[in-house]
This record gives C-alpha cells, structure tokens and sequence, in this order.
C-alpha cells in the first residue's frame, strides 16, 4: 500500500524541529500501533489502553493512580512518544504503523477544554468572583463562568491562528493542528459522538480487541450546558471562532448548530 505521509512532516522530523508537543504520538511498538494524544477528546483513557498493551505483564501491577491518570506514565515502565525515538525510526512508524486519532465537536472540547483548564484560574483572578465566592449563590457563580468563558473566546479571536502554543494550550488548539491531519495517513479517525461502535471497529480493526478495552461511555458536554454558554454569546462571535476552527468542521463534518446563530 502506498504511504502518503507528507514530506513536510519528514523534513520536519529530519530538521528535528517537531517538538513533543506539537505532535503527541503514542507508541506502541509490539503491536505496530502509532495513537495521537488530542487532549480533551478521550486521550486519559486511550493512554490507559495504549498502556494495557504495551505492558500487559506489569500493568495490573500499576499504581492506581498512574492507570487512572497516565498523563505522567512516560518513559520505559510508561508509554513513549514517537517524537523520542531516532528520527530514521520516526519516519520508518509512520510510514507503517497503524495510526489512529478521535475528535469531537469543537464548540464542545473549546468549552470542555475551558472549563478544565482555564475556569479556575479566571475565578481566582476576578476580583468581585473572589470576593464573593464563599458568599456567591449558585447562579451568581454560573453567571461569573459564562462570563469567563465569553472572555476566553474573544481573546482567542483576537489571538487569530496562531499555531505557537505550549501543553496548555493544546487542550484548544485545532485538530488539523495538533495531530497534523493532512500530513498523516490515518487508518482510522473516529468521534466521541459514535464513541462505543468507534471504540469497537478500531479495536477490532488493529486486531487488539482481545487484548484490551476502553470504558465504554458517550462522556459528551449536554446540550443544556453547551446553551447555557454559547446562547448568549452573540451570532458573530460564534461565526469568527467557527472561522478559526474552520479546517476541523470541514475536515470532520461538523456543523455549527442553527440555535446559536440565531442568539
């Protein structure tokens, strides 16, 4: 079969100027196996499994924290990125490996994303949310939350594509970005939004479905929680971060639902 891996990502590797985190690639070496860690997609989880295979004799033998959190599991008793391995190696996996990623829809992993990594910090800083929040009723901190979030987006808009970011802002960076979509033949690309019959066709389809598993969930943000921070967020707003994210609606078929265009 022909590899259509993009020269630009060898020249990249060659020049080694793809740092870890601009591409996150789990390896799997026994099984052939190339992952790519999208944060805020079911990436805790699928280190998990990518784990269970790589060390199937010790992994029960695992702290219970690192299985439940593999974000620090790295290194020989852990997982290893391809961007760790010499660079003929690198170019020689991607050309044969089986690789595979998730997505979901950006206007949820954005407000996931935000919610996890930025929420807090926004709260702490505010002046009358810290002052008021031992005090705050619950819709007063929602109120402060959605607020925070509206500021988010705009700075992003503002910010414009800017493709330099570091492992925080990973987590709402664009997929087309972070895991080099069109550079990579990806065997398979499946989404949160059929995530247990994807779960069972790519498991099936790298002929590991014997040797591990992955919970089995639809963990997706609700619809009335996606509302409660998009409606108000004003149609051309919501058009400018579609904008930004435009390369993932197309690339992955997404749609920007008609009820916040028309708030």
């Amino acid at each position: 079969m022909k590899d259509f891996t993009n020269d630009t990502l060898f020249e990249e590797i060659d020049n080694e100027s793809l740092a870890e985190h601009h591409l996150r690639l789990v390896v799997d070496e026994k099984h052939q196996i190339l992952y790519c860690e999208l944060p805020k997609v079911g990436c805790t989880n699928w280190k998990r499994t990518m784990l269970q295979l790589i060390h199937p004799d010790t992994f029960g033998q695992m702290k219970v924290e690192d299985i439940k959190s593999p974000h620090g599991k790295k290194g020989e008793d852990g997982y290893k990125y391809l961007s760790s391995y010499p660079k003929e190696q690198q170019i020689f996996m991607l050309q044969t490996f089986y690789k595979f990623m998730f997505v979901r829809h950006p206007l949820e992993r954005l407000l996931s994303a935000y919610r996890d990594k930025v929420q807090e910090n926004y709260l702490q800083q505010n002046f009358v949310a810290k002052q008021l929040q031992e005090i705050a009723s619950k819709d007063f901190l929602t109120e402060a939350n959605v607020e925070g979030f509206h500021q988010f987006v705009k700075y992003l808009i503002a910010k414009g594509d800017n493709r330099k970011f570091g492992a925080r802002q990973r987590h709402w960076g664009p997929y087309y970005h972070i895991c080099k979509v069109c550079s990579i033949n990806w065997n398979f690309i499946g989404k949160m939004e059929t995530l247990n019959e994807d779960v069972e066709y790519v498991l099936r389809d790298m002929n590991v479905r014997d040797l591990t598993d992955y919970p089995k969930r639809n963990k997706t943000t609700n619809h009335s929680t996606l509302l409660k921070f998009y409606a108000n967020m004003g149609k051309d707003n919501i058009r400018k971060i579609y904008e930004l994210y435009k390369p993932d609606y197309d690339l992955f078929q997404y749609d920007v639902p008609s009820i916040f265009l028309d708030s």
